[in-house]
C-alpha cells in the first residue's frame, strides 16, 4: 500500500495504518476527547493520573504522546473555562477571639 507524503516531507499514514486507527479510536474516544463540561473535564484529569501512574517519568513509554495529548485537552478547557483572576483576593479579617469564661472568672479572681 502506499504512503501518502506530507508538505513537510515525512511520510503519512497508510490506508492500512488508517483502518487501524479506525478500529482501535471508538473505546480511545470514551477518554480521549475534547471536554465540554466540567464532569467530561474532571474525568480527562482522572485518565491523565491513572495515565501518569503507569507512565511515571518514562518519556519512552508506548504512553507518553498520550499523555502529553491528555494534557492538553486539559489545559484547553482549563483556558476556555475557569476564570483568570484579574485582582488579588481581600485579606480575610478574623474576629477577635472571646474570652472563655474560665479566663474571665480566673482574671477576676487574680491577684
Amino acid at each position: 500500500m502506499r504512503k501518502t507524503t506530507q508538505a513537510n516531507g515525512r511520510i503519512g499514514m497508510s490506508a492500512a495504518e488508517l483502518a487501524k486507527v479506525i478500529k482501535a479510536w471508538p473505546p480511545i474516544a470514551r477518554a480521549v476527547r475534547v471536554s465540554r463540561t466540567k464532569v467530561e473535564y474532571e474525568n480527562l484529569v482522572k485518565f491523565l493520573d491513572h495515565l501518569s501512574d503507569e507512565v511515571g517519568e518514562d518519556e519512552n513509554h508506548p504512553l507518553a504522546s498520550l499523555m502529553d495529548v491528555v494534557g492538553v485537552l486539559i489545559e484547553k478547557y482549563e483556558n476556555e473555562q475557569v476564570p483568570v483572576l484579574t485582582s488579588k483576593p481581600k485579606p480575610f479579617a478574623c474576629p477577635a477571639p472571646k474570652a472563655s469564661p474560665q479566663a474571665v472568672r480566673h482574671d477576676k479572681f487574680a491577684g
